[in-house]
């Protein structure tokens, strides 16, 4: 009968105070006392509902709000145990309106967000709550959601993050175990040979059936061609690796760093190749080349056998002037150094450097001495470039490289 009253006095103050406009700290206090109560009890609405009172009364707001989040996580928790996943996730995103920055609460919305098949949010959500600090729960939601995705390497490498993070090893075991065996089996699955091709068929299969076909068909005639027009049929297949999910400028320079960094591993970028066919046709045909010459002359220099790609697929120097910014070539030595270790967009000066010594080679003593060059490095060991370079130009590389320079002053 005391807690009746208590309850009922309590309801007749808040009711006064909130009516009449007149609301004390002391008053604050006490009804923010009796929401921890409710909320303690279970009994969520009710506390919500005094908590959203006292904030319009802009009462010690920072402590209100803090209760206020934890009510609407305690309440979707309930709703979460009762598989009433819907209204938990309404319940969890009201919270994060009061604290966007609260980790646990962006994992639990992720959680929400899986058992209710939004596996795309499920994955937005587990990374913002790993950006806010939940490290471990975070990525072990995040590897699940990968998991079921098909994205099985992303899900181990975020698995790998979360071991190093602190998780224990009970917990990651069996997942661990189970995204291997799904990864062995899908790269499997995405491996397969044609005559002239290795091919890996990337991590899209809707993408690849609707583009793949197109794009082998486009290697198959530009490789025929090209062992037309050189008269050679490189002895090992050609890698062709498929990806997606990506946008134009990613793929692009994914593909300029595999086509310049490996010889004879050709990226396709299907979602580009939706997009920019023309662009990615001509970063296809740069591969090809890169592939070609780097069977068949696999001792050439790096600078050659990139000059040449870029001057078979169409790329020409016309402003002298403008080679690379400041005008002074890079040495033998800075070329290897630029084309081995700077990134794709810094060796950008290093390719228009290769295509103007090449292309000032083509331009002085035809494309066959170029061929000459190469097959000299190719079948005599000993004859290093410069010798080479001597025997067919009539001066080392210091000295083409000086031609060229003298060329910009011009």
């Amino acid at each position: 009968m005391k807690v009746r009253l208590a309850a009922a006095a309590l309801g007749a103050l808040v009711s006064a105070t909130f009516t009449q406009g007149r609301l004390s700290t002391r008053d604050v206090d006490r009804i923010y006392k009796e929401a921890c109560k409710l909320d303690d009890g279970g009994r969520y609405q009710r506390a919500i509902k005094l908590l959203e009172r006292i904030l319009e009364h802009r009462h010690r707001r920072d402590r209100t709000r803090r209760l206020l989040a934890h009510c609407y996580l305690n309440w979707g928790e309930r709703l979460e145990r009762q598989n009433r996943h819907k209204q938990a996730n309404d319940l969890y995103s009201k919270s994060l309106l009061i604290r966007p920055d609260s980790s646990y609460a962006w994992a639990v919305l992720a959680r929400t967000s899986e058992e209710l098949g939004d596996l795309k949010q499920a994955e937005k959500q587990y990374r913002k709550a790993i950006e806010c600090g939940n490290k471990v729960d975070g990525r072990i939601g995040l590897a699940r959601v990968l998991h079921r995705l098909g994205r099985y390497d992303e899900a181990l490498d975020v698995l790998d993050n979360a071991a190093k993070s602190g998780a224990e090893p009970s917990k990651l075991a069996p997942l661990i175990r189970k995204t291997r065996a799904f990864a062995a089996k899908s790269r499997q699955k995405r491996s397969f040979d044609t005559p002239r091709f290795s091919v890996q068929s990337g991590d899209d299969d809707a993408m690849f059936k609707k583009h793949g076909r197109k794009v082998l068909s486009f290697l198959r005639s530009e490789h025929g061609r090209m062992v037309r027009h050189f008269r050679f049929r490189p002895r090992e297949k050609i890698t062709v690796v498929f990806h997606s999910k990506t946008d134009f400028a990613k793929a692009k320079q994914k593909v300029d760093w595999n086509r310049k960094q490996h010889r004879g591993l050709v990226h396709v970028p299907l979602d580009a190749w939706a997009k920019h066919q023309d662009d990615v046709e001509r970063a296809l045909r740069h591969g090809l080349h890169h592939a070609f010459f780097g069977q068949k002359f696999g001792s050439a220099s790096d600078w050659i056998v990139e000059g040449l790609a870029l001057w078979y697929t169409g790329d020409r120097i016309h402003d002298w002037d403008k080679i690379i910014p400041g005008g002074k070539l890079y040495g033998a030595g800075r070329m290897q150094f630029t084309f081995l270790f700077y990134p794709p967009k810094k060796r950008i000066p290093y390719y228009r450097q290769s295509l103007a010594l090449v292309q000032h080679l083509i331009e002085r003593k035809g494309k066959t001495v170029v061929f000459q060059l190469l097959e000299r490095r190719k079948y005599q060991i000993d004859v290093y470039e410069d010798k080479a370079l001597r025997s067919v130009y009539g001066k080392d590389l210091a000295g083409l490289i000086a031609d060229v320079e003298a060329r910009q002053g011009r």
